[in-house]
């Protein structure tokens, strides 16, 4: 890869796409460079359902991030749903020629071409490969054997595979809108790679992004990804409460959540504010225009409340079922703009789950909002993991299948730098 080429990733999901532009350029390593973001009602539960509705948020998102980067951005990484995902757990090998039996990138290439080979259903393609271990002679639990001596090379991996219907149909909806995917990445992954610290990906930790309308929940310990959950509960649902319980615009509940939160802050006497003034009016109808509303906060709170405890309980249910919850459970960290971004979600996390949950931020500057980590975090898995040198303590590792493609490249050092944001998407 080239200097001052472009790595994009975009996000689809239930509210929202968002577009990440990154340019690796010589000496400053990899920068934000641009950012679009349009709202989308074709994304359901992880999958599409409105090609149009979406293929046109993400023609729209393009136009932005393309005019912000000065870029013409032809292909894209695109977050999957781990609903979508199987891992398959393989094994290869491959014998180390030669009398001195030093272990190569192009052995490590080797090995895991020959994970590619589970049992797999005709309906499945292969996604990633995330090294589980690699066994020299016998010794396992090694990490990365290049320069090491030996006569046979083991690699143990879990193979991502989805169904070819749910990646033909992001393919096309992406294609509509006048882009190619370079590549499918299981969510849990991206995150991770945007919100996680080191510290946390070895020690153990549960990393959750609840968006509008779904929860995606990953376990990591030792560097790995252990086990995924896809939970069909976010943002949307607290707002569908309270538009429910409060009989009022589904808009206007959205505006309320944000505003107010859990916690107290100022409101009439009688305990209700008048919120006639709030901008989600304005779509409404002239009649209902015309009257001012008096929502009783206080109310509101109780209806959300409700629906946060059940979110972190539903959390609590999944760390513990996972057979991890001994080791990270007292690791959470929270991202995601359905959860993450309420406030006095924090402290219900805490007494619901026994600890204080971190709020996951990208390090970038300009887009440290949790709203925005899962595109950030498309942009510097790739990089992380396909183009930089140095060797990542991220799942998905240099390993020889990338190795092929960039072994003669000097990949640059990674900094937090941005150029430039727009202030209206972070």
């Amino acid at each position: 890869m080239g200097m001052n080429e472009v790595i994009a990733g975009l996000d689809i999901g239930t509210s929202k796409v968002s577009i990440v532009v990154g340019e690796i350029g010589k000496g400053d390593g990899l920068q934000v460079t641009g950012v679009g973001t349009s709202l989308c009602t074709g994304m359901e539960k992880g999958m599409i359902v409105d090609m149009d509705n979406t293929s046109g948020a993400i023609a729209s998102a393009l136009k932005k991030a393309e005019y912000m980067s000065n870029k013409k951005i032809a292909g894209v990484y695109v977050n999957i749903s781990s609903r979508h995902v199987r891992f398959v757990r393989s094994r290869g090998t491959v014998g180390i020629p030669g009398h001195d039996g030093v272990i190569t990138h192009e052995h490590v290439y080797e090995v895991t071409e020959e994970t590619k080979k589970p049992e797999m259903t005709p309906d499945s393609k292969i996604l990633d490969i995330l090294p589980v271990q690699y066994i020299v002679d016998g010794y396992g639990k090694i990490a990365d054997p290049v320069g090491m001596e030996g006569s046979r090379l083991e690699l143990e991996a879990d193979v991502l595979v989805a169904s070819t219907t749910i990646i033909n149909t992001i393919e096309r909806c992406v294609k509509n809108a006048g882009l190619e995917v370079k590549g499918l990445i299981l969510e849990p992954l991206a995150d991770a790679s945007a919100v996680l610290t080191k510290d946390e990906m070895e020690q153990g930790c549960v990393l959750v992004n609840v968006g509008a309308g779904k929860t995606e929940l990953g376990i990591f310990q030792k560097g790995l990804l252990k086990y995924v959950k896809y939970i069909p509960v976010g943002g949307d649902h607290i707002s569908n409460d309270l538009s429910v319980g409060l009989n009022i615009n589904f808009k206007l509940a959205e505006e309320i959540k944000r505003k107010y939160g859990l916690w107290d802050s100022d409101l009439d006497n009688d305990g209700t504010t008048d919120v006639s003034y709030l901008n989600y009016n304005q779509s409404y109808d002239a009649d209902i225009d015309k009257q001012p509303y008096d929502i009783d906060i206080d109310r509101a709170r109780e209806i959300m409340l409700a629906r946060v405890q059940e979110m972190f309980a539903i959390i609590k249910h999944e760390i513990k079922g996972s057979g991890y919850g001994d080791n990270v459970g007292s690791r959470v960290v929270l991202t995601g703009g359905g959860l993450a971004m309420l406030q006095g979600a924090v402290q219900v996390g805490e007494e619901v789950l026994g600890q204080t949950p971190r709020i996951g931020k990208s390090k970038f500057i300009g887009a440290t909002s949790p709203i925005y980590s899962l595109a950030v975090g498309l942009v510097k898995y790739i990089y992380e993991n396909t183009y930089k040198r140095e060797s990542s303590d991220f799942q998905g590792r240099v390993t020889g299948r990338r190795y092929r493609r960039r072994r003669s490249k000097k990949a640059p050092v990674f900094v937090n730098k941005i150029k430039q944001v727009l202030s209206d998407f972070f």
